[in-house]
């Protein structure tokens, strides 16, 4: 049994030179999570090695914009790459109830044509 846990974050709400925003990447065996997606996330799951297909779940812990700004990125890279495979895999994303569950079901809104056409 094996365990990884990786920051793949610890900035703040400001933009910093060589930090991302808030995250923690976990891969437990063959379950691969991440808690949280703030910006830059993508960025540091493939420079960890990860394939975006290959990520399981993501938890949102609280709406604060350090811990968000990343997910529509998340969702649409891993959603692309899926894509070039022809396997369409979903991504579950867990969030409390409230302004982060909201959050989380109106964030692909502004990118429905995009993905149309897709």
């Amino acid at each position: 049994m094996t365990t990884t846990v990786t920051l793949t974050g610890t900035g703040l709400p400001n933009v910093a030179p060589g930090r991302a925003g808030a995250g923690v990447f976990v891969k437990h065996n063959d379950v691969v999570v991440q808690f949280d997606a703030g910006r830059a996330t993508c960025n540091r799951l493939i420079e960890a090695g990860l394939k975006l297909a290959d990520l399981d779940a993501v938890f949102i812990t609280h709406i604060h914009s350090d811990h968000v700004f990343g997910l529509a990125e998340l969702v649409l890279s891993r959603w692309i790459e899926t894509q070039f495979d022809k396997v369409a895999i979903p991504l579950p994303i867990f969030a409390p109830s409230g302004g982060a569950a909201r959050f989380v079901k109106r964030m692909l809104e502004p990118y429905e044509e995009d993905t149309h056409i897709r």
